[in-house]
């Protein structure tokens, strides 16, 4: 998870409207467009994560990265 800064509000609304899926799922494609590089295109720079696969944003002064080694699931908790 990359954590922006408050001042960083505007970089974080260009990113909003942007996805990696392409084509773009049609329940989706009146809200989001495709970007190959959606760092880029909000003019953020992509850095290499230490412990997951996820890129994380170098601008970001915090960077949050965790690895699931085991779910437990509660009594009578849904199936997904």
């Amino acid at each position: 998870m990359n954590v922006p800064s408050p001042d960083q509000w505007e970089t974080v609304e260009r990113l909003a409207p942007l996805t990696g899926k392409n084509p773009v799922p049609a329940e989706k494609s009146a809200r989001f467009r495709f970007e190959a590089d959606k760092f880029d295109a909000a003019g953020l720079t992509s850095l290499a994560s230490e412990s997951v696969e996820a890129p994380r944003v170098k601008e970001c002064p915090v960077h949050l990265e965790a690895v699931v080694n085991r779910i437990h699931r509660l009594e009578g908790e849904p199936r997904l």
